[in-house]
């Protein structure tokens, strides 16, 4: 006898779908478009038509981002996390107290812990580079040159006389909400233009053993400070 939907979506050894949507604009031969991507996507059509330009492009922005994850740039903070702890916030008292209040909240059972329930600067890194060419946009414009083969970037845009350049779009959702998203534009002049947001989405919304955030660097970093937040605790209640 086949489960429920209501007990699949209760049931943490069962993912939720994340959904992926790519969007382009005078985009190499597109002049518009929009593919949904599921784990098997087929591009049929005549040929020279953009099926080849958008494969490519889907192939650079998964290198780029590390995957189409619920959670984006999962690898990226592991490599981040370190400079945030014991860098030039190490010492900050706001900054200890805001971990603490995070690790509170990461220790208290039942509680959904959300996006926003980072520390503040974190979450300030993570939407400031979504939206920094000299970040972002430059690693995907030098994976779009290697990918596309190109002696310019530039020659993805379709030219035509309405044309301004070309925009790409990338929307990542669960069951109907938005996760993040991530907007960026080339424009014939050479310039790279880039948005983007990280909704609060739920990272722990069970606490489940599947939940991608807690299987991440981030949260084994944050488990780690709040155990050594208890020894420190310990020792100075015995002082």
């Amino acid at each position: 006898m086949g489960e429920s939907n209501n007990a699949r979506r209760t049931d943490t050894s069962v993912p939720m779908q994340t959904d992926v949507r790519i969007s382009v604009a005078d985009f190499g031969p597109i002049t518009s478009g929009t593919i949904d991507l599921r784990p098997l996507t087929v591009f049929v059509g005549p040929s020279n038509t953009g099926k080849t330009y958008f494969a490519i492009l889907i192939y650079a922005l998964h290198r780029v981002l590390s995957g189409f994850s619920r959670f984006p740039f999962m690898d990226w903070l592991s490599d981040f996390w370190p400079a945030f702890r014991h860098g030039k916030f190490a010492a900050d008292t706001m900054w200890e107290e805001e971990l603490q209040d995070v690790l509170e909240k990461l220790d208290t059972e039942g509680r959904p812990f959300r996006f926003s329930d980072l520390p503040e600067s974190v979450c300030d890194a993570m939407q400031t580079a979504l939206k920094q060419p000299s970040l972002l946009g430059r690693d995907l414009w030098t994976e779009f040159g290697r990918c596309f083969d190109l002696e310019s970037v530039l020659d993805l845009i379709r030219f035509s006389g309405c044309s301004s350049g070309t925009e790409i779009s990338l929307d990542v959702s669960e069951e109907a909400h938005d996760l993040w998203r991530l907007r960026m534009g080339i424009s014939e002049s050479d310039f790279i233009t880039m948005d983007g947001q990280i909704e609060d989405m739920l990272l722990l919304p069970d606490r489940g053993p599947n939940s991608e955030f807690k299987s991440g660097q981030m949260f084994r970093a944050l488990v780690k400070e709040r155990e050594l937040y208890r020894i420190v605790t310990r020792r100075r209640s015995q002082v």
